[in-house]
């Protein structure tokens, strides 16, 4: 079971130099339950929506979400200790320290060009 890192996501729909081995990774392992944080999916659609690409938006929500090949997860107020414990531990930003965090409540693997992850103790995969 993996989380998907923002910037597996950010790769395919910017069509950056890695879209085509994420897009083949999320479907090679479709199957194997992909999990997405709900913070991710919401800055996701804070980048799309900065530069006006709504239809994107809904092709992500469409592809992926409604089809059930991703699911949301997200973590509860009762986390936030957490976060602030792994931000202080790894120098991690917000982003870095939710992703852990759901990553380890919910026994996952990250996949992610993150190097920043290869220092805890949760796995990291690249595509």
């Amino acid at each position: 079971m993996y989380l998907l890192d923002t910037n597996i996501i950010l790769e395919i729909l910017f069509g950056q130099k890695n879209a085509e081995k994420c897009y083949d990774f999320i479907y090679a392992h479709q199957n194997q339950e992909l999990f997405l944080t709900d913070f991710a999916y919401f800055s996701i659609s804070v980048k799309l929506f900065n530069f006006k690409k709504y239809s994107v938006s809904e092709d992500l929500r469409y592809e992926f979400i409604d089809t059930r090949i991703i699911t949301i997860i997200k973590l509860e107020l009762g986390d936030w200790e957490k976060i602030i414990q792994v931000s202080s531990k790894y120098n991690f930003d917000f982003d870095d320290s939710y992703q852990f965090v759901a990553a380890e409540k919910y026994n996952l693997k990250i996949v992610s060009y993150d190097k920043d992850f290869d220092l805890t103790s949760v796995k990291r995969l690249i595509p």
